[in-house]
């Protein structure tokens, strides 16, 4: 988002006109939404990549609670399968 405001604040500091100016203009707008629609993209991802640690996180809750639970019992977890055995 810093970037896309850069680009805008350069355009408003520029003082030329004509069709060039108008071109740089345009350009400029299209540069800014296309940085503002990564920017989007990339909170996107670290919206999910947080949601996904999240769940991992519960997961390894539960697999530590189920692998105490079945060290009160007989039942064996061979840690290299993933295999319970009595």
């Amino acid at each position: 988002r810093t970037a896309s405001a850069e680009v805008t604040e350069l355009m408003r500091l520029l003082s030329f006109g004509g069709d060039a100016a108008e071109a740089a203009r345009a350009a400029a707008q299209a540069t800014a939404g296309t940085l503002d629609s990564h920017a989007d993209a990339c909170e996107a991802v670290a919206r999910a990549a947080e949601q996904s640690a999240d769940e991992i996180t519960a997961i390894k809750h539960r697999l530590k609670i189920i692998r105490d639970l079945a060290e009160e019992t007989p039942l064996r977890i061979n840690e290299s399968t993933a295999v319970a055995l009595p």
